[in-house]
């Protein structure tokens, strides 16, 4: 994920005629009814083998499949390894990673507070292969394929990898559970998608697989169109997904440019009903890209084309963190200079929000986002790691134990301590760079 700049766009009044509040609550995704809370998983008996290598967990929809949050450690130190996140309490399915090795939980009650559950508790994932043959030639040359694993008759994917097209044949190797699986297969050229199919009912096991392409059928898409965009979003960029109701994961999604009052996504989704969200992306003066996000809950998505209007979507609330009276010497004036924050519970740097922007003055305000990219609305008391960026250099700062509110919370810059990374407290290694070298589109809402 890229770094990139956030700007907060200040509305004197939410366009579709809702109050700028309106929608989920704090900690709540589109259509919930639970708040989010802080829940933290610690794996035991991990075998020393996996000493001192890099650990993720991911919660992900039981029956979906799709990611609810994410978590990662740098290092696991001895036999546990703790994994922070935000979300509602619930039976999630879990896929750890411990250096280049899967895990895998297909369903698991997580409850508030702290949960240990010992690696034995898991299912090691299995290294399969599949060999694609026969593939048309409209496919070869310069084309990327991107096969998936789904449980079948849905888009519950297992696991998925990606394969550039030179011959009539591919292999894609992913580690996964051997079973049946539909397995969807979707080529790429550029960046643009060109189609995608699906082979029903594939068993794969352990090993090598061999699938003809004549055994996959066309995967046709869907298409969502919203109307009634407001003028202030022409020429900018909008994103749609589709997310299980009620949680905040992300099934599905597509970019497009915003070029007049109306704008056609395509997704490619089973019918049925979901949440649906909507991003605007565009210039604020000579700023980088500001992002909103609105929401809109359980609607019925059907094969083919759909219609939304813009009026139906509520704002999603916004959490900010201001940090003030920032130093001449990390304001670009001119030259590019970036602001992250992260936050993590207390004394740990378990990661669970994040925000950007550009230092363009001696403040900055900077939007939080949860690790699965939805607006961050948890309020409570968090580490707050701050961070400037410039061509060469970057510099470290914490905050220890500070409350976050809803809405706005403001931090003086000289309430942040230096921290030291490799070996250099905050070092400016180079001069900032020039305005004709600036860093062009980093844009997170592209970047995912």
């Amino acid at each position: 994920m890229s770094a990139i700049a956030i700007a907060v766009l200040a509305l004197t009044g939410c366009p579709n005629g809702n109050d700028p509040g309106a929608g989920p609550g704090p900690g709540q995704g589109p259509g919930q009814v639970a708040p989010a809370v802080l829940i933290t998983v610690t794996i035991t008996g991990i075998p020393s083998r996996y000493h001192d290598s890099w650990g993720s967990l991911s919660l992900q929809h039981p029956e979906t499949g799709s990611f609810v949050d994410w978590a990662y450690v740098s290092r696991v130190e001895g036999s546990s390894a703790s994994f922070a996140f935000i979300a509602i309490p619930g039976a999630y399915g879990l896929h750890l990673q411990l250096g280049y090795s899967d895990y895998f939980i297909a369903s698991r009650n997580i409850t508030v507070g702290a949960d240990t559950i010992p690696l034995s508790a898991f299912t090691p994932l299995e290294e399969v292969s599949i060999t694609v043959t026969d593939i048309p030639n409209r496919y070869i040359g310069g084309v990327e394929g991107n096969m998936r694993l789904k449980h079948p008759g849905t888009l519950n994917q297992m696991s998925g990898t990606w394969s550039r097209i030179s011959s009539s044949s591919a292999t894609f190797t992913m580690r996964a559970l051997p079973g049946t699986y539909d397995v969807h297969l979707r080529f790429s050229y550029r960046g643009s998608l060109l189609r995608v199919y699906s082979a029903p009912l594939a068993n794969i096991a352990v090993g090598g697989n061999t699938i003809p392409f004549t055994a996959f059928e066309i995967f046709e898409p869907v298409t969502i169109t919203i109307t009634g965009i407001p003028g202030r979003y022409a020429g900018g960029e909008g994103s749609i997904g589709l997310h299980t109701p009620g949680f905040t994961d992300w099934l599905v999604h597509d970019w497009g440019p915003i070029e007049g009052s109306s704008a056609t996504f395509t997704v490619f989704a089973m019918p049925g009903t979901y949440d649906v969200s909507l991003y605007f992306e565009f210039e604020t003066d000579d700023d980088w890209d500001s992002v909103l996000l609105y929401s809109v809950s359980r609607r019925n998505i059907t094969a083919g084309a759909n219609t939304i209007p813009f009026s139906d979507f509520s704002r999603v609330p916004q959490m900010t963190i201001t940090v003030t009276g920032i130093p001449d010497r990390y304001i670009g004036n001119g030259n590019w200079v970036d602001a992250d924050i992260r936050l993590a519970p207390p004394s740990t740097e378990n990661w669970l929000a994040f925000g950007w922007a550009s230092s363009r003055g001696s403040s900055v305000t900077m939007t939080l986002w949860s690790n699965v990219e939805w607006m961050f609305n948890t309020p409570g008391t968090y580490d707050i790691h701050l961070r400037f960026r410039w061509s060469g250099g970057e510099s470290h700062y914490l905050v220890s134990s500070r409350n976050i509110t809803a809405g706005n919370t403001t931090i003086p810059f000289g309430d942040f301590t230096p921290l030291e990374r490799g070996g250099r407290a905050n070092a400016r290694a180079e001069p900032l760079e020039s305005p004709e070298r600036a860093m062009p589109g980093r844009s997170r809402a592209r970047a995912r």
